[in-house]
């Protein structure tokens, strides 16, 4: 019981030891319009990234993401972040240019992918329909 006790006694404070309210509030306000943003780009994401399983590239998936995440948005928010002092700012912004980078290679990369399909289903659907003449000519 005295567990329980200190636990409802303590929740109400423990976040006060990492951070005071007051000055995250501050900064959270600065930034929403960043992480406004990351909603519409998230779902683009959510969505290509289906897109790419199902073409069965999950291969070519994941090394955009790594490119993108690792190689490019990573390095990008260390700099703006820390090096030139943006703070959370520069973070954000970093991790934001990682999903926007995301989003302009997925749909360029999409007609490579989908395009040697397409043109293989159309290519065995006109095999087929061109024996289906040929016997009904005989």
């Amino acid at each position: 019981a005295s567990d329980v006790y200190k636990r409802q006694l303590l929740t109400p404070y423990v976040g006060d030891w990492f951070y005071k309210g007051l000055q995250v509030t501050p900064i959270m306000m600065s930034v929403r319009l960043i992480f406004s943003s990351f909603f519409f780009l998230d779902f683009f994401r959510s969505c290509t990234q289906g897109a790419v399983r199902g073409l069965n590239q999950q291969r070519f998936g994941s090394m955009v993401q790594l490119v993108c995440n690792y190689f490019f948005g990573l390095p990008l928010s260390y700099y703006l972040g820390i090096v030139l002092g943006m703070g959370v700012k520069g973070l954000l912004i970093g991790l934001l240019s990682s999903f926007t980078a995301l989003f302009v290679i997925y749909p360029v990369s999409y007609t490579h992918l989908t395009l040697p399909t397409i043109y293989s289903v159309q290519i065995s659907v006109v095999a087929v329909s061109l024996k289906k003449k040929t016997r009904h000519s005989r």
